[in-house]
């Protein structure tokens, strides 16, 4: 947060800085005042034609200080403030202030910021209402003594674990999440061994706690691979498909074999293997009964859209392209679907649906693994449904 020129000013004789919020908020105590770095950065509010003590939370030193003229108030302030410090307080957003003040109190507490950063600003509630002898000795003591002042307890094995937290944003948010993440023994169970914690990763499933017992999201929340679909509803969606195919298919333990495969790809290709598997033993089933032969199509193809008219090439397409039309045998049988292989502008699957009036409309048109096609290949494809339509 950069404050407007407008509502800031430093005195250079104090070297204080000067907040003044009144007009834009319409508040007439809402004037602050931020301490020198000598004077130990505290916070005041003017109240009664008098400056008193009030605890305020300020981004203060914002990540673009660089992009600040000189002669900006904040620049101006900041630059009373040792470099080794601006340089890590950028990254905070919150607790900026309260930092700045322990900092200016208490010299300990530099030697924390710049071996341990995330562990100091994560005692901040904690040490700016201590009294200054109690924090002097907190801040001299040892890393598990400060952790025990923030969680009621503390170990080494649990510092090692918030060591390996990496991405941290030091929002207010994340204070209360990470807090909530450290009580937790199953969750620094499972990752107190690992190499990293991506945070960024790690906060989207602390509300899905259920889904990090799968050791795909765990390896992926270590950084051990990339994915797109890493979301927490994309992968319960995967998780559920996988499921159902294995209990469809009888395979002995399918909940195990999901929960310990180590990527989400894996689990992606255990899916497209078990479906496959299902498809090629109904595709056996329907030709024995009724024949490899389809229907013949509604509407003629043409070098770029061609209708698949056997079971076993429809079986094959959706082994191809990684999508669900292999399982929609009894559908094109009943003559309520069709499917055409599109080639050209793009690789593609396209799906029919016969309507009330029994003419056919595009139901579903997709590239392999359900992508969206290019609005080009759209073009391509309504053109030739156009023709029939008439």
């Amino acid at each position: 947060m950069i404050i407007n020129q407008k509502l800031c000013s430093f005195d250079k004789n104090t070297g204080s800085l000067f907040l003044d919020f009144r007009e834009c908020l319409g508040d007439q105590d809402s004037f602050f005042k931020l301490n020198s770095w000598k004077s130990g950065c505290k916070t005041l509010r003017y109240e009664k034609h008098k400056w008193v003590d009030y605890p305020l939370d300020l981004q203060i030193i914002p990540n673009e200080l660089n992009k600040l003229e000189n002669n900006h108030p904040i620049a101006q302030f900041v630059s009373n403030i040792p470099t080794s410090y601006v340089n890590v307080l950028s990254n905070f957003s919150a607790y900026q202030t309260s930092l700045l003040n322990i900092l200016s109190r208490y010299p300990h507490s530099a030697d924390i910021l710049t071996d341990f950063p995330l562990l100091l600003w994560l005692s901040v509630p904690e040490l700016i209402t201590l009294h200054e002898q109690k924090a002097i000795e907190i801040l001299r003591g040892s890393y598990t003594e400060l952790l025990r002042l923030v969680l009621g307890y503390g170990s080494k094995s649990l510092l090692k674990t918030l060591r390996k937290i990496n991405e941290f944003q030091y929002e207010q948010a994340d204070h209360s999440l990470l807090c909530q993440v450290l009580t937790n023994n199953k969750i620094v169970d499972m990752f107190r061994h690992k190499d990293q914690i991506v945070w960024t990763r790690l906060k989207l499933y602390i509300r899905e706690q259920k889904l990090l017992k799968y050791k795909s999201i765990q390896n992926w929340i270590c950084g051990y691979f990339e994915c797109n679909n890493s979301d927490t509803r994309s992968f319960k969606k995967l998780i559920h498909k996988a499921a159902i195919s294995g209990r469809a298919m009888n395979i002995a333990g399918y909940e195990r074999i999901i929960m310990q495969s180590q990527t989400i790809q894996h689990v992606e290709r255990l899916l497209e293997r078990w479906r496959n598997r299902d498809n090629n033993d109904k595709s056996k089933f329907l030709i024995e009964k009724y024949g490899d032969m389809l229907q013949e199509p509604p509407y003629p193809g043409n070098i770029n859209i061609i209708p698949i008219q056997t079971i076993s090439l429809l079986t094959d397409e959706g082994r191809r392209m990684e999508n669900c039309v292999g399982g929609l045998y009894y559908h094109i049988l009943n003559g309520i679907y069709y499917v055409y292989r599109v080639i050209y502008p793009q690789r593609a699957t396209l799906l029919l649906e016969k309507d009330e009036s029994g003419k056919y409309a595009i139901r579903q048109f997709k590239l392999a693994r359900n992508a969206d096609p290019s609005q080009e290949s759209w073009r391509v494809v309504k053109e030739w449904i156009s023709q029939f339509e008439m």
